[in-house]
C-alpha cells in the first residue's frame, strides 16, 4: 500500500463519524495528500499507526532534512479547536504547529523525536514524575484584556462539555443508577470551578498517549482538544486512563477488582500531589468529574457492553476512594 491509499480501516472509521462526506473525501485523498506534499515540499516515509482512527498521520522529511508529522483528517470542528490550542497553549511543552492548510483539513506539526509515548514508560516512576508537571505547564490561563480574543469565544467549554453529554443520557436513560454519578459529578464541578481563579485554556485530552519524549525539550504534549474550563480538570484525564497498564494480577481492567483499582488510583493521586503541590483529594475529584464525562461519552455513543463495563469500572473506583476518604460531604 502506498501512502496515497487510504488503509481500509481509516475508510471504515470515517465513514461511519462522516457518512455524509466520507465517499467525496475517500475518493479525493490521494490528489489532497499529493497538495500537502508539494505545498510544504516534502519527501513522505510512512503512515503513522498510532492515533485516532478518522486521522491520517505521515511521516516526512522537508528540504533541510527536518522531520515533520502531517496529520490530515476529513472537516470538523475539533480541527479548529486543535489549531487554536495550538497557537495559545504553553509553547514550551507543546508540539509545535508550522503550518496548515483549511481548505484540505491538514497540519504540518514538528515531529518528536524519539517520540516514545509516555505509556510506554509507565512503570518507570522518574520518567511520570517528569511528565506529572505538564499537568499545571500546559494549561495556560486567558488574557482576556488582549485585544486579538476572537479565539476565546470559539473553544467549547468544559461546562458545556457536561451539560451535552448529561443532558443527552438523562434524556434517554433517565433511571439508571449512573444518573446519581451525573449529579455527584456535577456538584463537584461547581465546587472545583468556584474554586478555581479565573479561565484557563486547556489541552483536554492529556493522557499517557498524547505526552511523547523529545530529545532536546523533554517530555511534550500533543493532540490537543482545546476546551476552557478550569485549571485543574487538566489533571483528570491522565489520572484515571490506562490504569490496566498497572494491573498485577490480571491482564484485562474488566476482570480487575475495585479495590484493585483504588490502589491504583491512591498512588497516582499520591505522586501527583507530591509533584504538582495539589492536594489528594482535588485531584481525586477532578478525577471523578472527568471519568464520570467520559463514561457518559460512551453510553451516549452506544459503546460495546465491555467498554461500558470498563468505564463503570473506573467511575466505581473513582467515587469509592472520594467515599473512602471522606471526600464526598465537602463536595455534596
Amino acid at each position: 500500500m502506498t501512502l496515497s491509499e487510504l488503509p481500509e480501516a481509516k475508510q471504515q472509521a470515517i465513514r461511519r463519524e462522516f457518512p455524509r462526506i466520507a465517499e467525496d473525501w475517500i475518493k479525493g485523498y490521494p490528489a489532497l495528500v499529493a497538495r500537502c506534499i508539494e505545498k510544504w515540499q516534502l519527501t513522505p516515509a510512512d503512515l503513522i499507526r498510532i492515533g485516532l482512527p478518522i486521522n491520517v498521520l505521515i511521516y516526512a522529511t522537508g528540504n533541510s532534512d527536518q522531520q515533520y508529522v502531517v496529520k490530515i483528517a476529513p472537516p470538523h470542528p475539533e480541527q479548529l479547536n486543535e489549531r487554536i490550542a495550538l497557537d495559545h497553549l504553553n509553547a514550551k511543552v507543546m508540539v509545535n504547529l508550522i503550518d496548515f492548510s483549511v481548505d484540505d483539513g491538514a497540519m504540518l506539526l514538528d515531529r518528536v523525536l524519539p517520540g516514545r509515548m509516555l505509556r510506554e514508560v509507565i512503570h518507570d516512576r522518574d520518567e511520570i514524575r517528569r511528565a506529572i508537571s505538564l499537568l499545571v505547564s500546559v494549561p495556560t490561563e486567558i488574557e482576556k484584556t488582549s485585544s486579538n480574543m476572537h479565539w476565546y469565544e470559539q473553544l467549547p467549554r468544559y461546562q458545556g462539555w457536561m451539560n451535552d453529554a448529561f443532558e443527552k443520557y438523562r434524556g434517554e436513560q433517565p433511571a439508571t443508577e449512573f444518573v446519581y454519578f451525573l449529579k455527584t459529578a456535577e456538584v463537584m464541578f461547581e465546587t472545583i470551578q468556584r474554586d478555581c481563579e479565573g479561565d484557563f485554556l486547556l489541552h483536554g485530552d492529556l493522557h499517557h498517549e498524547n505526552m511523547l519524549f523529545d530529545a532536546s525539550r523533554g517530555w511534550v504534549a500533543i493532540d490537543p482538544k482545546g476546551v476552557i474550563g478550569p485549571k485543574l480538570m487538566e489533571c483528570g484525564r491522565f489520572l484515571h486512563n490506562f490504569m490496566e497498564d498497572e494491573l498485577d494480577a490480571v491482564e484485562d481492567l474488566s476482570d480487575a477488582e475495585i479495590v484493585d483499582l483504588v490502589s491504583i488510583l491512591s498512588k497516582r493521586y499520591a505522586l501527583a500531589s507530591e509533584v504538582l503541590g495539589v492536594p489528594i483529594g482535588e485531584l481525586a475529584k477532578a478525577t471523578f468529574v472527568d471519568i464520570t464525562l467520559s463514561a457518559c461519552w460512551s453510553f451516549n455513543a452506544g459503546a460495546s457492553e465491555y467498554v461500558k463495563k470498563m468505564a463503570m469500572q473506573r467511575v466505581e473506583a473513582t467515587y469509592h476512594f472520594l467515599r473512602s476518604t471522606h471526600q464526598l460531604s465537602s463536595a455534596n
